[in-house]
């Protein structure tokens, strides 16, 4: 197997378990209880507590009952998509299979939760003043990250690609010119 679908995986893999096993101690920890209990981190800007999302980022489409459902063909859909281009990818582009792996694995995880419980366990609330960002989990974490990181890394391996193409472009023109210095000679 390649080494680059070998970093894809690994880092899939990685972030798959790092989430499925935050949410079971979530579940376990923070609920299932009358209320979910709050463990205040840093108070006024972290804590975790237990929130179910049964539709997209923000909970858009939660009220919906197909939203699960379509959510999870959508997201099946996102994983081979991305596995097609890890399997593109060029050995040179860890960033990118890196970034790749983690959207892998965090759509992956929320696929899990969506098959096995018809929501997503999110845990991590940040605070600021009175704003408070909807709840998420690691698998949103990642994918977050892995799509950051990819908008770093595409445009630069491009642009690398465009620097080898000038200098094998530039390579061949020098090539052509020292062989027509010879014949003249």
């Amino acid at each position: 197997m390649p080494k680059r679908i070998i970093l894809f995986v690994a880092i899939a893999l990685a972030c798959l378990a790092a989430d499925q096993a935050t949410k079971v101690w979530a579940r376990r920890a923070l609920g299932p209880r009358e209320y979910s209990v709050v463990k205040k981190v840093i108070p006024g800007y972290f804590e975790l507590r237990l929130a179910y999302n049964t539709g997209s980022a923000f909970s858009l489409g939660g009220k919906t009952g197909w939203a699960p459902y379509a959510l999870t063909v959508v997201g099946i859909g996102a994983v081979a998509a991305i596995a097609w281009f890890a399997w593109k990818t060029k050995n040179d582009q860890r960033a990118l299979q890196v970034a790749l792996g983690m959207l892998a694995g965090g759509a992956i995880g929320n696929i899990i939760d969506r098959l096995a419980f018809g929501k997503v366990t999110d845990f991590v609330v940040w605070k600021y003043g009175k704003h408070e960002w909807p709840a998420f989990n690691i698998a949103d974490a990642a994918l977050l990250v892995g799509v950051a990181i990819m908008l770093i890394a595409w445009p630069r391996d491009d642009a690398k690609d465009k620097d080898k193409e000038k200098d094998k472009d530039e390579g061949g023109a020098k090539d052509k010119g020292a062989k027509k210095k010879a014949k003249a000679s």
